[in-house]
């Protein structure tokens, strides 16, 4: 026998069982009143209890969502409430798919009601052993390469997570609506990027709906997608005024799941994440299992997850710069740094931290423009542009030299870093380049102390 634990759905003082909701007819009011039926005590344990079930013989779909709706609205929710939430979170998964094992039958399908689920699960109280299976790679390995299923082109994989970071003002939420539209229409990304079509799911706790409608209304027009069937569907700050979305909390992560199994989302948008937990941002055991949460929901419905983030304040290098727990750069499959270029209003260069992906995503720079009538477009404006910044970098290097004389590396670049807002590697990666090929330039090195750098 496997280790049992033990608890009990609400009831009142002298009721024998917990309760589950039925409707009676009408009354006077015309609405329907909502009666009690009991249900017994639910036992759980971790060895698996085969019983007889009395819900008709199910189809996969049909198990899958009534089992979902049960576990947010019914007693099987409510009866572990009160349990620890990693406990909780097991029981409710071992549950439900060992309902899946002993009740599917096909071919024959029936419909049927969360309540039949929740009262079976709580009657029954299965709960299986978790199984393990490791996998040979021989079985794989003659199917040849396998190919990723790209949601955009070198960036978004379907069933994975990426993530877009930047400072304030450098176009995050522009360019994210922006490609929004694009795999809603299954359009290539600022004509560059292909994308897979389907529909979009942004989560917007940062900004009102009239102002993300109004956004992507000016986007819209430019790009010319039609008004209807835009395939974009928004959860904004408006809709989530009454109750915020927290993914620290079971019910709220129930919530987002079914919404995602109505969508269907092809590409889901979160922006920003800090806006949808209260977790603490630096502490890598609370940011785990966020992370473990999102990267499931990829998984389990198979679409691509951009999350939105923002910068540390203290410094210009992306990788180094990414706000919070380091665990936020281990665990995304893509990482795309978004900075404002200082000399010019409104563009924006885009750098590849991380992508598992690809071999290397170049840099390149995007401009926003307004165009006559209101309308925003967004033009790429190639790798060229993105590749002057180490041009910048070079002459911010020279200029310092000549001012300062001779000078330490980390003082020059962090006055590159400052100069040319670049991240920590274009900087220092300048003054190998000009050390390699500059003449003139001379490098002093110690066996301890940093390396001095002048020119004669």
């Amino acid at each position: 026998m496997g280790r049992e634990e033990w608890f009990d759905l609400p009831r009142d003082d002298d009721d024998k069982g917990a309760t589950a909701p039925s409707e009676e007819p009408a009354g006077a009011s015309g609405s329907p009143r909502t009666t009690q039926t009991r249900l017994p005590p639910a036992r759980v344990t971790s060895t698996l209890v085969p019983a007889p079930s009395p819900i008709p013989h199910l189809s996969p779909e049909i198990l899958h969502d009534a089992i979902a709706e049960a576990i947010v609205f019914n007693e099987l929710y409510q009866g572990t409430k009160d349990l620890k939430p990693e406990q909780r979170r097991d029981v409710l998964r071992r549950v439900s798919r060992n309902l899946g094992k002993q009740i599917i039958n096909p071919p024959q399908t029936a419909p049927v009601s969360a309540p039949q689920i929740a009262q079976t699960a709580i009657t029954t109280g299965i709960t299986p052993a978790r199984s393990l299976k490791a996998t040979r790679a021989e079985d794989y390995l003659g199917a040849g390469i396998p190919q990723y299923d790209f949601v955009v082109d070198q960036l978004l994989v379907a069933g994975a997570v990426g993530m877009w970071a930047g400072s304030p003002g450098s176009a995050k939420s522009w360019s994210s609506l922006d490609l929004a539209l694009a795999v809603g229409a299954g359009a290539d990304w600022l004509d560059v990027f292909k994308t897979k079509q389907g529909p979009v799911l942004c989560l917007d706790q940062e900004n009102s709906r009239s102002v993300v409608i109004r956004r992507l209304s000016q986007l819209r027009e430019v790009r010319g997608f039609p008004s209807s069937g835009s395939n974009v569907h928004l959860l904004t700050r408006d809709d989530l005024s009454s109750t915020d979305l927290d993914f620290t909390q079971e019910d709220d992560l129930a919530t987002l799941r079914a919404i995602v199994r109505e969508v269907k989302p092809v590409l889901i948008i979160i922006d920003s994440l800090r806006e949808f937990h209260s977790a603490d941002e630096n502490s890598s055991t609370d940011m785990v299992k966020i992370m473990r949460w999102i990267k499931a929901l990829a998984a389990e419905s198979g679409t691509a997850i951009l999350i939105i983030h923002h910068l540390r304040k203290d410094t210009h290098d992306i990788a180094d710069a990414i706000r919070g727990s380091g665990h936020f750069r281990a665990t995304v499959e893509s990482i795309l740094g978004v900075s404002p270029d200082p000399g010019h209003q409104g563009r924006v260069t885009v750098t590849s931290v991380k992508n598992r992906y690809v071999d290397k995503v170049d840099p390149f720079q995007i401009q926003l423009i307004d165009e006559p009538g209101g309308g925003i477009r967004l033009e790429y404006l190639g790798l060229q542009v993105a590749g002057t910044l180490i041009d910048q970098a070079k002459q911010a290097v020279l200029g310092l030299l000549q001012q300062a004389g001779e000078t330490e590396r980390p003082t020059i670049i962090q006055h590159v870093i400052s100069q040319v807002q670049c991240s920590h590697r274009t900087a220092a990666d300048a003054i190998s380049r000009l050390a390699n090929s500059n003449p003139n330039l001379i490098e002093k090195r110690g066996s301890t102390n940093p390396a001095v750098y002048g020119l004669p």
